[in-house]
């Protein structure tokens, strides 16, 4: 299973919003196919607005092409509106800028409708294309500055837009470089002058309409209208929704609205979801804010400002400041300050800064020291001065280093710098060929069998994190508040690299500074205490993190109430905890109290409220709800697959899920197609040897075993778990998790010798890492005792089988799927000691079992029911193995094969087969 992160986008659709040309629609009330429009003929509608429709359609004179036609409809031109419609359409010629879609004609038709007609761009909306590509921040920043090239080139023109917005700025791949275009210029503005001298209709998209353009003057706009759409269009970009977003829409809230700046928009979400946002846009949430805070902010502020005249003039203005912030140097929006001056060049010039420190630093001291007597005052006055903005580059420079690390990547540089290394070096000694290649193929050898992830995980551990955490601690020991923000950024990169230890090594401290110079009732020490149980969890100190997580969240619920949103996350990270610990039956219920306060607090589609309800599943899963867990998930595939699309790592996340609920459900054959898309798509997404990816191989192998394509499930499970123990490691509780797969398949195929010799090193590495009681160390216990018993070791095979059985007795609630799985188990192990009356008892109970919590249809049931059947006949009980085998196995017999699922098939030709057994 995948547990989610706290995170989520809160996806909107503009007002009046027409579908992106290029995409399909479903329009109503749309001309025909084949209908004639001047010299076009159109083809599909692609569009629906305010204004009226959009068709793709082909030019046929004065030569052949496909263009985007805009049909005003229900309007009618008179001699002089067509006099002024054909002004128009000269003017909007007259645009010829990479980044706007050209107008190519214009006209009416013979009833006397206008129609326009442009270049036919096939692209996405400027925000859905930057988060589906998860461009970083300077990315989008750059194709943000060429669409205001762009608007500015028809501002020169006398051309005002007046209703940008994303799905008005497609981006479309040009030779890999995308290319944003800008649709519909000028082309609502330019009608209604044509068709009304004086026109109540109001223009424009009202989540990105200037104050001036809701006013009572709608028409008095000017360039600084388009000033404050884009202002609005960046904040989207920025931080992943518009202002205001979520509120209702009125013309009287546009005109007075002030806006806050991104950064407190971003700070007001939940840390989960303030990182989720910050990692699309290639940064940790702690730098973005920084970014935002010292320089982007202002410059959306200023773009939005309600008073016009306290804009940017002009477009190019907004975009020089952008490019301003991009060059590190000082932006026109920020109130100048000399700190501020200084930040941006110690920005630009960091290297040269850095060369120059030491020499700049004895001057300094030397210079201090021969004029201490007569400039003492004034020294002390400038040394403070340079202190603060020393302490300001410093902590860019820390966050800097933390931003963009990318273990994969570069550990395989290191592994390509030695191959490449190697190569020069051969070259230079100019060894034979044979001699070479046995060199190159050694070296090769030795380096395959190293993890360069790991490497790479090691470096940035002690090099770098490592070496940061002293330097803050001296730097900064003034500082204690910035001293531990820095602190806690490093103890969640730990985390993010999965360097638990070293996390639980930074964060403990951290939890002890934050309690004492904030308090413990500080959202700042909730988050710390929230890391550090995370990590301690992970460390297997499961029992530790519960003790935080309780105390933490009985303070938390004191301070904020129950419904806090500090609160929210620590009672979901304790009932994560309780799950990881094997006691879902403690989870569930603080899971479900976490999940009715999202919904009551953001609705049931939220991300936050998703997030909870993919987790409920999990604990509902191991406490043996399955049919409830299913609902839970395949919820939560529907409402990401609507609001985030196939391809976001969330959806893929739930489609995993849901696969393995329907697996675990007897829906195997559903679960193989879920799982073959998830493995397709996260393989071309992420890569063969991404941890997502090999989960879903795990998930997908597993499935096959079930309906006997062991062929093609051994080759998977051996490829997922020689990758998992390079990218995870060795002990890694999803490495064991295929082992223990790969195991049962390898008996499935009598390869006994090597089934019980992985089982033996599961068995020990899980005792070792999870203990003896946990729920994934009794199933690999469950897991040997049934390789043993294959092997014919039977009495080894008896005693794990009870030991098995009392300690799920102890863990597990009564109804637990695994419970009558170890009914099933110890019957067939007990049934080849020839101790057949208990091993019917057994037999009975694991067929009672099943059949309460699934019915009698499902393949486990039928499965303990043909065990059972086995005993009952050996034991001489023949009125109840035929009591059962009417109540069960005969309904499986007389269904039609070829309407049942595969794996039913499976089980009933396994039924027949031994029916037809004699008795022995």
């Amino acid at each position: 299973m995948n547990h989610d992160k706290t995170r989520g986008e809160d996806l909107t659709t503009p007002l009046d919003a027409a579908v992106p040309i290029g995409a399909n629609a479903a329009p109503t009330d749309s001309l025909p196919r084949g209908t004639r429009v001047g010299p076009y003929v159109l083809e599909d509608q692609i569009g629906r607005g305010g204004m009226g429709e959009v068709y793709r359609a082909m030019q046929l004179e004065p030569f052949v092409r496909t263009v985007a036609l805009k049909l005003i409809r229900d309007r009618r031109l008179t001699a002089r509106q067509l006099a002024l419609f054909e002004v128009e359409r000269h003017v909007l010629a007259q645009m010829s800028h990479p980044a706007i879609a050209q107008i190519y004609d214009a006209g009416a038709t013979a009833d006397g409708q206008p129609y326009f007609a442009m270049e036919f761009v096939q692209g996405q909306a400027l925000t859905t294309f930057c988060d589906q590509s998860a461009l970083d921040l300077r990315a989008r920043l750059a194709l943000f500055v060429r669409v205001c090239r762009g608007v500015q080139h028809a501002h020169q023109k006398g051309i005002i837009h007046r209703d940008l917005k994303p799905g008005n700025i497609l981006v479309t791949l040009i030779d890999g470089q995308a290319q944003p275009k800008i649709i519909d210029f000028g082309i609502a503005a330019a009608a209604v002058r044509c068709l009304r001298d004086s026109s109540e209709e109001r223009l424009g998209t009202p989540d990105y309409m200037s104050p001036e353009q809701a006013g009572d003057t709608a028409f008095d706009v000017d360039t600084r209208s388009d000033v404050y759409s884009l202002g609005i269009v960046l904040h989207e970009l920025l931080v992943g929704r518009r202002p205001g977003a979520g509120s209702s829409w009125s013309i009287a809230a546009t005109r007075e609205q002030t806006w806050s700046a991104p950064s407190a928009a971003l700070e007001r979400e939940t840390a989960d979801e303030r990182e989720r946002l910050a990692r699309l846009r290639g940064v940790h949430s702690g730098p973005l804010i920084k970014a935002l805070r010292h320089d982007l902010d202002w410059v959306v502020l200023k773009a939005t400002r309600r008073d016009r005249n306290q804009r940017y003039d002009t477009v190019a203005l907004l975009a020089d400041d952008i490019e301003r912030f991009l060059e590190h140097r000082p932006l026109a929006a920020v109130p100048p300050s000399r700190i501020y001056s200084m930040g941006r060049f110690a920005r630009r010039h960091r290297l040269g800064i850095a060369a120059a420190a030491a020499m700049l630093g004895a001057l300094l001291l030397g210079l201090a020291v021969a004029l201490y007597g007569f400039w003492q005052a004034d020294q002390q006055r400038r040394i403070a001065e340079q202190r603060t903005g020393e302490l300001a580059q410093v902590s860019a420079f820390q966050q800097s280093m933390l931003e963009d690390i990318d273990l994969q990547v570069m550990g395989q540089r290191l592994k390509d710098s030695q191959l490449a290394q190697l190569s020069r070096a051969l070259q230079r000694s100019e060894p034979d060929p044979a001699q070479r290649a046995l060199l190159e193929a050694g070296f090769r050898a030795a380096l395959a069998n190293t993890n360069p992830t790991d490497t790479a995980r090691s470096l940035i551990g002690e090099d770098v994190l490592g070496r940061a955490l002293p330097v803050i601690a001296r730097d900064f020991a003034a500082q204690p508040t910035l001293a531990g923000d820095l602190q806690q950024t490093v103890g969640d990169v730990y985390l993010a690299l999965g360097m638990h230890e070293l996390a639980e090594r930074t964060l403990r401290p951290l939890v002890q500074s934050r309690t004492a110079q904030l308090g413990a009732g500080d959202p700042r020490t909730f988050k710390a205490e929230a890391a550090l149980a995370f990590a301690l969890n992970r460390l297997g100190k499961t029992a530790d993190a519960e003790t935080l997580l309780r105390d933490a969240l009985a303070r938390a619920q004191a301070s904020q109430g129950a419904d806090g949103a500090e609160a929210l996350t620590l009672a979901m990270q304790l009932g994560l905890n309780l799950s990881d610990q094997g006691r879902p039956k403690d989870a569930v219920p603080v899971l479900e109290r976490v999940y009715a306060a999202q919904v009551a607090l953001h609705g049931e589609a939220h991300a936050d409220a998703l997030t909870v309800r993919n987790n409920l599943g999990i604990a509902r899963i191991r406490m043996g709800q399955q049919a409830a867990a299913l609902q839970d998930f395949s919820a939560v595939l529907r409402l990401r697959r609507e609001l985030l699309g196939n391809e976001h790592p969330d959806t893929l996340s739930a489609i995993a899920n849901t696969a393995a609920a329907l697996a675990l459900n007897g829906r195997v054959d559903e679960a193989i197609v879920l799982q073959r898309e998830a493995y397709t798509l996260n393989t071309r997404l992420r890569g063969a040897d991404h941890p997502a990816t090999l989960t879903d191989g795990n998930n997908l192998a597993s499935s096959l075993m079930k309906v006997d394509q062991l062929e093609e499930s051994l080759a998977i499970l051996q490829s997922v778990l020689e990758a998992r123990r390079r990218v995870l490691g060795a002990d890694h509780p999803q490495t064991l998790r295929t082992m223990l797969n790969l195991a049962a398949g390898l008996f499935r195929v009598d390869r006994n010798a090597e089934g019980l010799a992985m089982q033996r090193d599961l068995l020990e590495r899980r005792e070792r890492t999870l203990g003896v009681d946990h729920p994934d160390t009794l199933s690999a216990r469950m897991g040997l005792a049934n390789g043993l018993r294959n092997a014919g070791e039977l009495a080894e095979a008896e005693r794990l089988g009870r030991e098995t059985l009392a300690a799920r007795l102890r863990v597990l609630p009564a109804n637990h799927p695994e419970l009558f799985e170890t009914y099933d188990a110890l019957a067939q192990i007990l049934f080849e000691r020839e101790l057949l009356d208990e091993a019917a008892a057994l037999a009975i109970t694991a067929v009672t079992g099943f059949e309460a919590i699934a019915g009698t249809e499902q393949v486990t049931t039928i499965g303990a029911a043909i065990t059972a059947w086995e005993i009952l006949q050996a034991a001489g009980r023949l009125d109840a193995a035929q009591d059962l085998r009417m109540r069960i196995l005969d309904p499986l017999i007389a269904r039609d094969p070829s309407g049942i699922p595969a794996s039913m098939r499976a089980v009933r030709e396994k039924v027949l087969a031994l029916l037809a057994t004699p008795a022995a």
